[in-house]
């Protein structure tokens, strides 16, 4: 499958973050997402491209990106036909062309002032080479009484409160993917994502992300 290139961010500069989004037929979702993305309004907003990297779908996932792409020029789509999630952050990974790599959800409604914040924090805390942050539920409905905070792990929902926190070897927090910026550097260094941890169709929760941070902590 050919990808959509683009060789400039909407205002013509290179850009600062690229933001990656993997999907799996899920083209009714996809929309808000590429939208709350594209609606950064935060005034240091950094120049961004949003690569949408289609993980082997058989919706019309491919369709829904190319209408985003017609739109905004920052929208780039990647296919990747491997499946698993793994796989797909890598390809997103390949595909970026700033130093700074911003992974999120197909599911995931981002903040406006969400990459602001990131490139704020890398600038606050030089010398670290991943940032993530909370990721918290919008319920379609009141969730049962036994779903706590506890049992936010499996859904990948994420807070570890409102004040800094560092991960490393001695505090290994997991920053999930789907809000999670990684430095280029980082992945020269360490590598991607790991197939053998990853999340795929027909099965339940993953590790690759916690795998990263572990293996990136020790080198």
């Amino acid at each position: 499958e050919p990808r959509q290139e683009r060789t400039d961010t909407q205002n013509g500069r290179p850009p600062e973050i690229s933001v990656v989004i993997v999907t799996y037929n899920r083209a009714d979702l996809l929309p808000a997402a590429i939208d709350h993305v594209l609606r950064q309004n935060d005034p240091s907003t950094p120049e961004f491209e949003l690569v949408v990297v289609d993980n082997n779908s058989s919706d019309a996932t491919r369709a829904v990106v190319e209408r985003a792409c017609a739109r905004d020029r920052r929208v780039r789509y990647v296919w990747e036909g491997r499946q698993g999630v793994s796989h797909a952050r890598n390809a997103g990974f390949t595909a970026a062309r700033a130093p700074i790599v911003a992974y999120t959800d197909d599911d995931v409604r981002v903040g406006p002032s969400w990459l602001a914040a990131i490139q704020r924090t890398f600038r606050e805390y030089p010398g670290v080479s991943a940032v993530g942050g909370k990721v918290l539920p919008l319920w379609p409905a009141p969730p049962p009484d036994w779903l706590t905070r506890t049992h936010w792990g499996p859904l990948a929902l994420v807070d570890f409160g409102d004040q800094s926190v560092r991960v490393d070897s001695q505090n290994q927090l997991c920053l999930v993917g789907a809000n999670l910026a990684v430095l280029r550097s980082a992945f020269d260094r360490v590598g991607g994502f790991s197939a053998h941890v990853q999340q795929v169709k027909g099965t339940v929760g993953s590790c690759e992300d916690h795998e990263f941070l572990d293996r990136k902590s020790v080198v």
